[in-house]
Order: C-alpha cells, then sequence, then structure tokens
C-alpha cells in the first residue's frame, strides 16, 4: 500500500477505535457514527487522489501531472459512478477493472456513505449505526486496494 494511503488508513483506524468508547452510549455512538461517514467519504476522496496524483507523478511529464493534481482536487462526493466516471476518464481498462471486481455490499456501501455524508452535512437526520460504519469501512478499504492492485497499479 502507498505509504501516503496507508497514512490516511492509520488515521481512519485511529478513529475508528475510539467507536468502542461510546459502545455504552447509544446517542454518542450515533453522533461518533456519524462524524465517522463523514470522515470515510473524506477518505474515499482523499485515496483516490492520492493513487493518481501518485500515477501521473511516475507516468506523466510534470506538466500533466501538475494540471491532473490541480483538477482532481476539485471532485467530491465519490459515490460508485463518479468513481466509475473518474477512473474511465483515464483509462477504459480501470474503468472495467473497477466494475469487474466490485461486489454490490461494495458499491452499496460506498453510495450509501457518500448519500449519508451529504444528508449529515445538510442537517437531515441519518441512522449510521456504529456496526454498520465499521462494515462501510471494511467495504471501503476493499474497494481502495481494488483500486489501487487492479486498476491503477502504482
Amino acid at each position: 500500500m502507498n505509504f501516503r494511503l496507508y497514512s490516511e488508513k492509520q488515521k481512519m483506524d485511529q478513529l475508528f477505535a475510539r467507536l468502542k468508547d461510546f459502545i455504552d452510549d447509544d446517542e454518542l455512538a450515533a453522533h461518533w457514527s456519524r462524524y465517522l461517514c463523514v470522515l470515510l467519504s473524506g477518505f474515499i476522496e482523499n485515496s483516490l487522489k492520492i493513487l493518481i496524483t501518485e500515477y501521473t507523478n511516475k507516468k506523466s511529464h510534470p506538466n500533466v501531472s501538475n494540471y491532473v493534481s490541480k483538477q482532481i482536487s476539485f471532485i467530491t462526493n465519490l459515490n460508485y459512478e463518479r468513481i466509475q466516471q473518474l477512473l474511465g476518464a483515464f483509462s477504459d481498462n480501470w474503468r472495467s477493472n473497477y466494475e469487474a471486481n466490485i461486489t454490490d455490499e461494495q458499491k452499496d456501501a460506498i453510495d450509501s456513505i457518500v448519500a449519508n455524508r451529504h444528508n449529515i452535512v445538510h442537517g437531515r437526520s441519518v441512522g449510521v449505526s456504529p456496526v454498520q460504519i465499521k462494515e462501510y469501512y471494511t467495504s471501503v478499504l476493499k474497494v481502495v486496494n481494488i483500486i489501487e492492485d487492479k486498476c491503477i497499479c502504482l
């Protein structure tokens, strides 16, 4: 795993480890789960940005790499379809490998995270439980590994 990506994962692991501190307080656990959902959406975005930036740094002229880095910095709300479009913009093979290796469960997890994040940041209520957010995190880690190993192939 890429060092920058590993560092991002370590931060998330530490935050998820704190979830057990709130397990006896349903209200705090619910708030912490919503907080983790927002961060998990950011983790998806950061992971793709890191992987694509690393790829372009290794494979492209510095001007092209600089351009790509600046352009992807504006990308948000990376649900399944937007990830598919982003990967496809670079390579049909990346998109095909992504589509072929992502399970329905992983797709649903990504889409749920982004939809819940949207509702959370706009003050709407969502029902994200600690168990559910942990399952989402497990799915996201698998998706990021698939993108790194089977799509972008650093």
